[in-house]
C-alpha cells in the first residue's frame, strides 16, 4: 500500500528555473559589488549589487530549504494534517482510531480520547478521491468500522 503525501508547492521545473535565475542574479550582484569595491566607489551600483546578492540568497532558500511541509500525510501507522485554515490536528495513530466517518469534503476520526474533524475542502478533486480510497483501504485492512456521513 502506498503512502499519501499531499504537498501543494511549486513544480520541479519552476524551482529549477527560479534557483537558476537566483544564482545568475547573485553572480551579477557579486560581480558589480566587487567591481565597485575594488574601484573604491561605494555608490548606488555597489549597494544595488549587495541587494541583488541578498535577494538571490532569499530566493534560493525559499525554493530549496524553506519549502512547505506536506498538508496531508496518510500512511499505514498515522494520519497527519497541516491545513492552514484549520486548528492544529495532532498526529493520529491508527491504533487509537475506533471509527471513521467519510463525508463529501471532510473526515471525522473517532479516536480513543477525542473526535477529530478534518476538513478536506482545500484539496483538489483527484487528491480527494485518492485520500478517500486510501482511507477505505486502511480501514478494511485494520478492521476499523467506517461509514458515510
Amino acid at each position: 500500500m502506498n503512502d499519501i503525501r499531499i504537498r501543494y508547492a511549486s513544480g520541479a521545473m519552476v524551482r529549477y528555473f527560479v534557483v537558476g535565475t537566483a544564482v545568475f542574479y547573485g553572480i551579477i550582484g557579486f560581480y558589480v559589488s566587487i567591481k565597485e569595491a575594488l574601484a573604491s566607489q561605494y555608490g548606488m551600483q555597489f549597494y544595488c549589487g549587495l541587494v541583488m546578492i541578498v535577494l538571490a540568497i532569499i530566493l534560493i532558500l525559499s525554493f530549496t530549504i524553506w519549502h512547505s511541509k506536506p498538508i496531508l500525510v496518510i500512511d499505514s501507522t498515522t494520519i497527519s494534517a497541516n491545513f492552514a485554515d484549520q486548528k492544529h490536528v495532532p498526529v493520529i495513530m491508527w491504533d487509537e482510531v475506533k471509527e471513521l466517518g467519510i463525508g463529501i469534503s471532510n473526515i471525522k476520526v473517532s479516536a480513543e480520547k477525542k473526535v477529530y474533524d478534518i476538513d478536506l475542502s482545500t484539496l483538489k478533486y483527484v487528491d480527494l478521491k485518492n485520500v478517500k480510497a486510501r482511507l477505505v483501504e486502511l480501514c478494511e485492512s485494520k478492521n476499523i468500522p467506517y461509514h458515510n456521513i
